[in-house]
């Protein structure tokens, strides 16, 4: 029967390990931009909807008609100025993970 032999971990072990912890890391700063992503595809459209058809039987139409673009324009781009941070986090720690590799 044969000994297994420890060894201690290499270099390019590290390196691998590493790498893994880094994109785990990607993985956790990129969730809140797949949040951000899932409410601006359903959430923001049926709240548009409800606040339609209230206008509406309300007997407003103009309001009907403005009010939900009203809230897409002052919405959206403060949900997408709030992704922006952690996907500059990924970028960064992909970047440092990257020269990390450059002897």
């Amino acid at each position: 029967m044969r000994q297994i032999r420890w060894r201690a971990a290499r270099p390019a072990d590290r390196h691998h390990q590493r790498s893994e912890q880094q994109l785990s890391a990607d993985d956790a700063d990129l969730l809140p931009v797949a949040d951000t992503v899932n409410a601006l595809t359903t959430t923001l459209p049926a709240f548009d909807g409800n606040i339609f058809v209230d206008q509406l039987e309300a007997g407003y139409l103009i309001a009907a008609i403005g009010d939900p673009i009203a809230a897409d324009v002052a919405l959206v781009p403060f949900a997408l100025f709030l992704g922006l941070g952690p996907i500059t986090d990924a970028i960064e720690g992909t970047h440092l993970n990257i020269a990390d590799l450059i002897p």
